[in-house]
């Protein structure tokens, strides 16, 4: 090596250290600390948003499934329509009234349904709603298979900007039959003589028969102009006593009403007829009053009447009887002046009043509120003036403690011969109806003003509301914290606000055991009626606070979630007394607001959770993927932005498209053998994969969502490892020859100090100072001078004991005075140390230099040692002329207190050392350096982990050259742990965020009670197995299955029972399923699966097998074992189908399945 003043070394190194910059970007750690928060928080908080979102979610299904049952048993009907007056949705009562099954109605025309004089009607009805003016209502004729026509009265509103209607159809052909015989009834009574099924005769005061109807010609057997012609008494009767022997005329009825002046009643005799033939026959007969007349005479055929007594006895027992005992219509009689005269035990429990309570009292007094009274007097003097009862109509009664009922009232009026008329009332409570009807009105409203506003605003529309479905004048609302402990009124209703209470509340917080009364609800955990507030203890009321509303009773009501209460809602000052229909009803109110407040968090949380995938996806480092693979197919759903740099395409156009569209056939083909693999395994794949030239490394695994497996994976660029591997693998060949002739002694000792192995210059080594050749098993100490064997001990048994070391020693030999540095390194095994790599460097000519490099050493290290980075300047033969501080004090700091190169040591003679210790990185660190030096590579860099005794790190590692070629070179290692742990930590994340998300948007899939795909996303599948089907002309079945005579199941056993029976029967179905079947609830106790690649007999074959399994669960109950079985429909497409939408094969489905059931159901059908 050739020698260069101090003062050249000086003027080269300070220049080359000005002319440098440090270029290599570092993040700030404080910044790097700050991001590494964030992400936490973001995932602390995920974590608590997933799990409300799943709460909520479950709560949603129950509220879902409890509006839809209030929604089918409505007792009016309901449905919605699309803008182009297509029927979007009916509830049972609806179907009824049209008299079509509701799965039959959807989506058809209601106009069908109106009769063609109502056609136009309609037209201008269904016009003006989809104007938007507001709330529409008309009166209509439908058709229906009877006779005659549907009387039915609508009321329309038009939501979602116009797009669909929601409508209220309630049938009045009831009203309009009672309106129609009204006007005809009086034609009735002008023809009732002469129309009269009973036989009439009129005489005059003298007996002569004045008049006579058809019936008493027909009856009696005589023509009217002969019959006008005798008298009463006339002997040409021939009548016959109920014995059978002749009746003079002196006994009969007529003879003896006229001469006594009496009525005859129901007198029973027989009449014989010219053909010998006697008619039995029942006469009344009675004077009549009028000027001129003498008595009016009837008579009944009562032959067949002699022999039906009896039954007709037993029929009248059994009419009382249901009168009497009839729990739905409350029955009444009064008399014309408003005396209660009869009251049924529906009556008693409709008001409140006992029969021995009512009767005799005025009816006025009893039901009818004082507001009314004059009008319903009114009314009962034109019915006794008229003998006309009122239309029947909606009235608002009055109970005995005060409260009131709503009751369909109807009216008859009738006489009992000899007897004052009598007012029949018949009443059916509504009250019920109208609660459900202004409930599910309010769901409607509350639900729709909860998408445009505020919680704030919401909670307060609700509380107006429910004030005005219990009749209230205050509304209020707490939140109750999760210790249970502490109280916060949250808002009051519009009313309280603005007419009655002044006093603070809104996020005031206070304790609940210091709170009113109405907190009791918190310690009953139920609801709580105070209907005598004035009348409680002064100690349970504590007091009320300044410019509160004065309470004059209340209803208060908990709301609880996961055994804990969440809210306590309010009402108070009904004009009368709180009962479990107000509790009902705001309990049912309380808890749609709860669920709409949880269901805008639930949405707002995945919102942001989707948001803030997306951002990752869209800037993640790494190529980011999920797909839906079969075993021919392999889909993607979502990829990351960077997947442009890898195959030129966006991911936005990769969404959709398979293997075999985005790679070439070949390696499409193994990625789709792969992910199936992967799928159908259920096992992590890692693996590496060549694309133009670009090496990669990719890790694949399953997500199991529901009853459906993704794949997911992500992918890395290993090009540059796999070209450093590569020439590892190079150099390793060349590792053997390197190590023969290297310029140090290498000898592996074992732990007995014997040698057994040595390279060729330790044989030259050996002969030179000690005379003697090395041999395998010699001892060690063979060659170790007397002086300094303590030394060689004490090294040895460090590197036994894992600890690497070097020393220096000085040799004579002859003249000469040489110096080498000896190393002893450990070598172990997985477990242990097994022996020691001893090895020699003859450092005479690092020695001669060490004095010229400790001058510039002090000139070099007063700015290396400013610097952070890792520095060591090398000459142009690699040894190492200074080394900075940081160099020195990280190799110190972490337990190694002799690092790799000193000043004045040769740097690529520590390559080669740690080459023959089998470090990989030093390879390509050796080849680099020795490349840079030489002036064939203008710079290098690459990263490396270090493991040092007490932390793991990553380095940058930058080699670059001095000024001028073939001068030396310089070394840099930059500490980049922190961020290699930032991007560790953010792919991580990256996978969890990912996870978290496919959970999330899967949840939204699934129905929660059986765990299948809900309706929605059963439509969804379905749209993409009939596309798959008619694009590739395959065949497609579909089973539509409903569980028999379900409704027993719930009414015998119970619903926990049934929900039971839902489950079991879906995880029957679901276990003969393969895996690309698609099985989802389709509604209530119906399912739907569909079998790709499959025809109607191989789908018949599969439902066989679930009806017959089905059959054979027992499910045990308290009330004995539970058992069902399914009605099941088949319909296939194939390639020769004309095109269907998913509507008609279900419809199509549903038909087979109806087929089933009118077959006898526990069947299959093919349609």
């Amino acid at each position: 090596m050739k020698k260069r003043p101090n003062a050249e070394v000086r003027a080269t190194v300070g220049k080359k250290l000005k002319e440098q910059e440090d270029t290599t970007p570092f993040l700030k750690k404080a910044d790097l600390l700050q991001r590494i928060h964030d992400i936490e928080a973001n995932l602390f908080e995920l974590q608590k948003q997933n799990e409300k979102l799943e709460q909520a979610r479950a709560e949603g299904e129950a509220a879902y499934r409890q509006y839809t049952d209030l929604y089918d048993f409505a007792p009016v009907g309901y449905c919605t329509l699309k803008r182009n007056g297509n029927i979007l949705e009916v509830n049972l009562a609806g179907a009824t009234l049209l008299g079509m099954e509701r799965e039959k109605l959807i989506g058809s025309q209601l106009e069908e349904f109106v009769s063609a004089e109502s056609h136009s009607a309609f037209k201008d009805f269904f016009e003006k709603l989809l104007s938007g003016t507001g709330k529409e209502t008309c009166e209509l004729t439908f058709k229906k298979s009877e006779p005659d026509l549907l009387w039915v009265r609508i009321e329309a509103t038009c939501f979602e900007g116009g797009q669909e209607s929601r409508a209220v159809m309630l049938s009045t052909s009831e009203r309009k039959r009672a309106e129609s015989e009204l006007r005809v009834s009086v034609t009735k009574y002008k023809t009732l003589f002469d129309s009269f099924p009973l036989g009439i005769t009129v005489s005059d005061a003298a007996g002569n028969i004045l008049e006579t109807n058809p019936a008493a010609v027909k009856l009696l057997g005589v023509p009217q102009e002969e019959h006008i012609q005798r008298d009463i008494d006339s002997l040409e009767w021939q009548i016959v006593r109920a014995d059978g022997t002749p009746m003079p005329p002196e006994e009969f009825a007529s003879v003896r009403a006229l001469k006594e002046n009496i009525r005859i009643e129901n007198m029973e005799m027989g009449v014989v007829k010219p053909d010998g033939s006697i008619t039995w026959i029942s006469v009344t007969a009675a004077p009549l009053p009028l000027e001129g007349y003498g008595v009016v005479v009837t008579y009944g055929d009562i032959t067949e009447r002699k022999y039906a007594e009896q039954a007709l006895q037993e029929s009248e027992h059994r009419f009382r009887t249901t009168l009497e005992e009839v729990q739905t219509i409350a029955v009444q009689g009064y008399g014309m002046d408003g005396t209660t005269q009869y009251w049924n035990t529906a009556s008693e429990k409709l008001y409140g009043y006992s029969a021995e309570e009512a009767i005799g009292k005025s009816l006025l007094e009893l039901i009818i509120p004082p507001e009314m009274r004059g009008d319903v007097w009114q009314a009962i003097q034109q019915m006794a003036q008229t003998g006309q009862p009122i239309p029947a109509a909606e009235l608002s009664l009055m109970r005995k403690d005060g409260s009131r009922v709503t009751v369909y009232s109807s009216h008859a009026i009738t006489s009992i011969p000899g007897g004052a008329p009598e007012l029949f009332c018949l009443d059916v409570d509504l009250t019920e109806q109208k609660r459900i009807a202004s409930l599910l009105d309010a769901r409607v409203r509350i639900s729709e003003y909860a998408d445009a506003h505020t919680l704030d605003d919401l909670l307060q529309k609700a509380l107006d509301e429910a004030e005005t479905i219990t009749g209230s004048q205050i509304g209020f609302a707490h939140f109750i914290k999760e210790d249970q402990k502490t109280v916060q009124l949250h808002i009051w209703s519009t009313n309280t606000l603005e007419n009655l209470c002044t006093a603070e509340g809104e996020s005031k917080h206070s304790p609940v055991d210091e709170a009113g009364v109405w907190a009791e609800c918190v310690s009953t955990r139920g609801p709580v009626i105070h209907n005598d507030y004035a009348g409680l203890p002064a100690a349970r009321r504590k007091g009320l606070p300044e410019g509160h509303a004065p309470i004059v009773r209340e209803l208060v009501v908990p709301i609880l979630r996961n055994d804990l209460i969440v809210m306590i809602v309010g009402v108070g000052n009904k004009p009368y007394n709180y009962d479990e229909n107000d509790v009902e009803a705001l309990t049912q109110l309380a808890g749609l607001v709860w669920d709409i407040v949880q269901r805008k968090q639930a949405e707002e949380a995945v919102r942001e959770t989707q948001e803030l995938l997306s951002l990752f996806i869209n800037h993640s480092p790494i190529y980011t993927f999920i797909k839906e693979v079969t075993p021919t197919e392999s889909r993607v759903l979502q990829a990351s932005n960077n997947f442009n740099e890898m195959i030129g395409i966006e991911s936005a156009d990769m969404i959709g498209r398979t293997m075999q569209e985005l790679f070439p056939p070949d390696l499409a083909a193994k990625m789709t053998a792969d992910d199936w693999d992967v799928v159908a395994k259920g096992q992590i794949l890692k693996l590496d994969e060549d694309l133009n030239g670009h090496h990669y490394h990719s890790v694949k695994f399953p997500l199991v969502v529901g009853a459906k497996t993704l794949l997911a994976g992500y992918t890395i660029d290993i090009t540059e490892r796999v070209q450093a591997q590569n020439a590892l693998q190079a150099s390793e060949a060349n590792l053997k020859a390197v190590f023969e002739n290297s310029s140090q002694t290498f000898q592996v000792i074992d732990r007995n100090h014997k040698i057994q192995f040595f390279n060729q210059y330790a044989k030259e080594i050996g002969l030179r100072i000690f005379g003697k050749e090395v041999q395998p098993g010699d001892s060690v100490y063979e060659f170790i001078r007397p002086q300094d064997r303590e030394g060689f001990d004490r090294n040895f048994d460090f590197a036994l004991s894992g600890e690497a070391r070097q020393v220096e020693k000085m040799f004579e030999v002859g003249n000469e005075i040489l110096w080498f540095e000896f190393s002893f390194a450990p070598i172990r095994t997985e477990h242990e140390v097994i022996g020691v790599c001893f090895s020699s460097q003859n450092i005479t000519r690092r020695k001669r230099a060490e004095t010229i490099l400790q001058e510039s050493e002090l000139f070099v290290k007063g700015v290396l040692n400013s610097l952070t980075a890792h520095i060591a300047v090398l000459d142009e033969q690699g040894v190492i002329i200074s080394v900075n501080d940081a160099w020195v004090n990280f190799a110190r700091e972490n337990g190694d207190p002799h690092p790799m190169g000193f000043a004045g040591e040769n740097y690529l003679a520590a390559c080669e050392a740690a080459i023959r210790q089998g470090d990989p990185l030093a390879i390509q660190a050796d080849q680099a350096i020795r490349a840079v030096l030489g002036g064939s590579l203008a710079e290098f860099s690459t990263e490396y982990p270090l493991e040092s005794p007490t932390q793991s790190f990553w380095f940058a590692m930058t080699v670059l050259p001095q000024h001028k070629p073939r001068m030396g070179a310089i070394i840099l290692h930059q500490n980049i742990t922190e961020r290699k742990q930032a991007e560790q930590e953010a792919i991580a994340t990256s996978i969890e965020l990912q996870t978290a998300l496919i959970r999330e948007q899967e949840l939204a899939r699934i129905d929660v009670l059986t765990g299948v795909n809900n309706r929605r996303h059963l439509y969804q599948q379905a749209e993409q197995q009939l596309h798959i089907t008619l694009r590739y002309q395959q065949t497609l079945s579909v089973i539509m299955f409903d569980i028999d005579h379900f409704k027993r199941v719930n009414d015998t056993f119970g619903h926990e029972a049934g929900d039971q029976m839902l489950k079991l029967v879906t995880d029957t179905a679901a276990a003969e399923l393969r895996s690309a079947d698609v099985i989802g609830r389709y509604g209530g106790e119906e399912f739907i699966v569909i079998l790709p690649l499959t025809n109607a007999q191989q789908a018949f074959q599969l439902a066989e097998r679930i009806r017959a399994n089905v059959a054979s669960l027992i499910i045990p109950t308290p009330k004995g074992p539970a058992r069902v079985t399914l009605s099941i429909g088949i319909v296939e497409l194939n390639g020769s189908s004309s095109v269907e939408t998913v509507e008609d094969i279900f419809r199509r489905a549903d038909e087979a399945m109806y087929a089933a059931k009118q077959a006898g159901r526990n069947r299959t059908e093919i349609r």
